[in-house]
């Protein structure tokens, strides 16, 4: 009963102390200015003004000076509208760390390595020396845009009127009070409108000019936040409790039976698991590190683009962060120093010096489009918490890299280290201990680290690096690209085959396949047989004819038919016809010449026409011959196939194919097929002496007997025109074919050599790409469902 007496004392010395710990900051609660959520992208600080959080993803061009001055002229018109007027505050942090790049690595392989295991491919330890090997030459990079819209941007009359109605609200709902747990009520609803606008003004207008940004929802917001703060303590499935999330309620410590003490926890409580303390006037202990802080002092006397500063880093590798905090209005906090600076011009320069530098400030505030910004840089270093010599030799690194960026003038004591440190992380204050200075927002822009390269893929199976080791996912064949085409030039020895190696690989190991893609390459030399060595070795002894690798060479071996079409059909797809009327085009050009005799393509393309016809099932096909094959004819003596002698090829394949044995139909169906040397027979046909038969050439023979000679040639000259099909590639996915005995350099008829090869190779690599539906609509009913698979 005594102690039910002292409990109204007690709490009354509880929000006493709280109060006073508050104002002097000597809790983290006090150092975090976050509340609560008002929207799915903006947090409330506990003043109730708003702010959110945005990822720079930086620029996905290549950064000249023409690209940099018209990035900044944007990101001007962009920020000054409302950088001009008070209240408003932009954060910019930027965060380097070669500690955290292995995961990054990981993280980005993830989709890479599942699509390994898919595949059945022995490649993990691929993946794995990549991760070794590109973590030596890069580090992970962060780099986060804060935007305020504060209090001070309401006049002081629409802030007495958002007060009153804010109040009336309160008391009409009859709120609690959130000792313990998040405002929800915190905040102020004539800020949203002006808020929300600045941050889609900032979104959109930034990708008008390759800024690439993107908002972040408030848990992924927090989640940014409590890893900047304490990434060893944080899960990667870690997520922010707020305002709609279901709750499973606790009791507070001190619980005074309201509703409010069981609502969602305090954001500060999420953001630090662990507590922190100072262990020196200049380091603060925060998990399981150590933090030394370093702050400008006095500006560069030239101002740098970020970029140099991070070029004096790169040696030294240490984990580091800066945090740009950029007040509006700059010049309202300098009108007292300019009256005294005026006044007392007469006993010192530096006062005039003072007042001069603050004039101009004002006069291009009044007669250009920039602003004055109020600025502040915090830079903070951290090594684990049992190595403080460590942390003194990264802290000086990091001082005198500063230092040497324009020539700042840096100190590394602000009174409180704990604070320094927390003005370097981002969204948590917009308050800084460092020195504060005046400067024309141009010039701010300059320096901050939004610039950075980055790629249009999240993640890709093939990484590079910029330069200065940031990431750069590619991803070959994603649908980001309705097509592309990469041109890579260099001297000889420079690695443009490892490259195109490696960039057809990363095709083989994008993120969600079930079975290889198609890839086909037509190669002059081995330099492709490194890839193709890769995967065979790494897939089951099963599944290795899926990828091959051949050398081309002018043996019957190696014989391809062009006139071989689509499994059952009679007539080739349009596609390929087209083909056959080109490629026998060339073959029946003069040596030398760059374009066929007139009228010569129209007569090729009813001399294939009639080729088909001519073995199609009704015209006079191609008899079925016992011991062409001896596997086909051992499958049609199990299937009691009998055969006589009117037997055609094609009735054999259909026989196969109905059985199901689809690849010996395959086979079976190239004996089918009409020949290029058919040609010369055909081309003497009624059907087409009457449209060409009367037409001469320039050296005086009919064209007619021109095109049969010049077929002849062909015949002779490509041994690996003249047979049926012989070279087999079927259920091969990953193809190369080296032409380098083929396709020879050395006067018109290797050039012409070279160009049958070349078109000879791309046909027989990729007449399945140019499949579909009505490529084989006019297939016998047969095999239409199996084609439409």
């Amino acid at each position: 009963m005594v102690v039910g007496l002292f409990d109204p004392i007690l709490d009354g010395m509880d929000t006493l102390l709280a109060w006073i710990s508050s104002g002097t900051k000597a809790t983290i609660d006090a150092n975090c200015e976050i509340q609560t959520a008002d929207s799915p992208t903006v947090l409330v600080t506990n003043d109730g003004s708003l702010l959110s959080v945005i990822k720079v993803h930086g620029v996905s061009d290549l950064v000249g000076p023409e690209e940099f001055t018209k990035m900044h002229r944007g990101l001007m018109k962009t920020i000054s509208p409302f950088m001009s007027s008070s209240g408003h505050t932009l954060q910019v942090v930027f965060g380097y760390s070669q500690e955290d790049v292995q995961e990054q690595i990981r993280e980005n392989y993830a989709p890479t390595r599942e699509s390994i295991k898919n595949l059945q491919l022995s490649l993990d330890d691929l993946v794995a020396e990549r991760r070794a090997h590109l973590s030596k030459f890069c580090a992970a990079e962060q780099v986060y845009l804060v935007i305020w819209t504060k209090v001070e941007s309401l006049t002081s009359e629409q802030k007495s009127k958002a007060q009153a109605k804010k109040n009336k609200e309160t008391a009409k709902k009859n709120a609690p009070i959130f000792r313990y747990t998040q405002n929800i009520l915190a905040a102020i609803p004539d800020l949203r409108d002006s808020h929300d606008s600045t941050v889609k003004s900032m979104v959109n207008n930034s990708a008008s000019f390759g800024l690439k940004l993107e908002l972040l929802e408030v848990h992924d917001a927090i989640k940014v936040i409590r890893n900047e703060v304490d990434k060893d303590f944080t899960d990667k499935n870690w997520r922010a409790v707020l305002p709609g999330d279901k709750i499973r309620p606790k009791l507070a410590k001190s619980f005074t039976g309201d509703i409010a003490d069981i609502t969602w926890p305090s954001i500060s409580k999420q953001i630090f698991p662990r507590d922190g303390y100072n262990l020196a006037i200049d380091t603060t202990a925060v998990g399981d590190c150590v933090y030394g802080t370093v702050f400008i002092d006095l500006f560069p006397l030239e101002v740098q683009t970020f970029n140099a500063l991070l070029s004096r880093l790169l040696t030294s590798t240490i984990p580091w962060r800066i945090s740009f905090l950029i007040d509006s209005d700059g010049l309202s906090s300098v009108r007292m120093k300019k009256a005294l600076s005026t006044i007392l011009a007469f006993s010192s320069s530096q006062n005039r010096l003072i007042a001069n530098g603050i004039e101009l400030l004002e006069y291009i505030e009044l007669n250009t489009d920039d602003s004055s910004v109020k600025l502040q840089v915090s830079l903070c270093t951290w090594a684990p918490r049992k190595d403080l010599d460590l942390l003194k030799v990264r802290t000086s690194i990091l001082a005198r890299a500063v230092e040497g960026w324009g020539s700042c003038d840096v100190s590394q004591v602000c009174g409180d280290p704990f604070e320094g440190y927390i003005a370097t992380l981002p969204a948590v204050t917009s308050s800084s201990p460092a020195t504060s200075t005046v400067a024309a927002l141009s010039d701010t822009i300059k320096m901050l680290p939004l610039f950075r390269p980055t790629s249009p893929w999240e993640m890709g199976a093939l990484l590079f690096r910029s330069p200065d080791g940031k990431l750069w996912p590619y991803q070959p064949g994603s649908p980001l690209q309705t097509t592309s085409i990469d041109l890579i030039y260099a001297r000889p020895g420079s690695g443009k085959s490892v490259l195109s190696n490696a960039m057809n690989l990363a095709l083989c190991l994008m993120g969600g396949l079930k079975r290889l893609p198609r890839v086909s390459i037509v190669d002059i030399g081995p330099s492709s047989s490194g890839l193709i060595s890769l995967l065979k070795e790494a897939l089951p002894p099963e599944r290795r004819h899926e990828v091959a690798y051949h050398r081309m060479q002018m043996r019957e071996e190696y014989s391809i038919n062009p006139f071989d079409t689509q499994l059952g059909c009679r007539f080739p797809a349009p596609s390929e016809r087209s083909f056959l009327v080109n490629f026998v085009t060339l073959l029946a050009t003069p040596v030398g010449k760059d374009a066929p005799y007139d009228g010569l393509s129209d007569m090729i393309g009813l001399v294939v026409d009639e080729a088909y016809k001519l073995t199609a099932d009704d015209g006079n096909p191609h008899i079925y011959t016992p011991t062409t094959d001896p596997e086909i004819d051992v499958i049609l003596q199990d299937m009691s196939f009998v055969a006589d002698q009117k037997t055609s090829w094609w009735e054999v394949v259909d026989a196969l194919f109905i059985a199901g044995f689809v690849p010996e139909a395959m086979r079976a169906q190239r004996y089918a097929m009409p020949l290029i040397s058919d040609l010369a027979s055909i081309c003497r046909s009624s059907a087409v002496e009457d449209l060409y038969g009367k037409i001469t050439t320039p050296t005086g023979e009919s064209l007619i007997a021109a095109f049969a000679r010049m077929v002849s040639s062909s015949i002779r000259e490509y041994p690996v025109l003249s047979r049926y099909t012989k070279f087999d590639i079927t259920g091969a996915r990953v193809v190369s074919l080296d032409l380098d005995e083929v396709a020879k350099a050395g006067g018109a008829q290797s050039d012409r050599q070279t160009a049958v090869m070349y078109m000879l190779a791309r046909y027989v690599l990729t007449k399945e790409f140019y499949l579909n539906l009505g490529a084989v609509e006019n297939a016998p009913e047969a095999y239409k469902s199996y084609h439409e698979n």
